[in-house]
């Protein structure tokens, strides 16, 4: 815990349970993630089906980061069935606010055909968003494509640009 203190799981889920009920889409989405961890960390039954209603909860209200969360819930099938149709839905409600990560999890998902059909140029426009935000992955997985050439005109000069932007963080 912090400050020296032992965690307390049952008072963490009490506390955010109050502020979630309340309507602070925060606290739904840290819910459901605390839900999430629960049920991976102690066995806590009815973890993961909490965690997808709060994170459900949170992403309805516009929430990026649980948009993305709720996503990747789908993706792995915690909580529900593996909804590829679903999860892609979710990400790209966050990737379309800048949420980096989604942003660069799109790139991934059309990169791979996983939810989409396969679409190097969408998933160089995903992961350019991305990278453009600052985000690591984005920019080395970027600089790579440069580099090699795939899905885009190979480029030296951005490659080693995007690299470099991804090393000094």
């Amino acid at each position: 815990g912090m400050f020296g203190k032992p965690r307390d799981l049952q008072r963490a889920i009490q506390l955010y349970e109050k502020s979630a009920a309340a309507g602070h889409h925060f606290a739904q989405n840290n819910l459901g993630n605390i839900y999430k961890k629960a049920h991976e960390a102690v066995g806590l039954a009815d973890g993961l089906e909490k965690s997808l209603r709060w994170l459900k909860v949170a992403a309805d209200s516009g929430f990026a980061m649980a948009q993305k969360n709720l996503a990747l819930s789908f993706a792995n099938g915690q909580g529900t069935q593996r909804d590829d149709a679903q999860a892609i839905f979710w990400m790209r409600r966050a990737a379309e606010q800048l949420e980096v990560e989604a942003a660069y999890m799109m790139g991934e998902m059309y990169r791979r055909g996983r939810g989409v059909s396969l679409d190097l140029v969408q998933a160089t426009e995903w992961y350019s968003r991305s990278a453009e935000a600052g985000f690591p992955r984005a920019q080395f997985t970027l600089g790579m494509l440069f580099l090699e050439g795939v899905g885009l005109q190979q480029d030296l000069r951005k490659a080693e640009m995007w690299l470099r932007f991804a090393a000094k963080q």
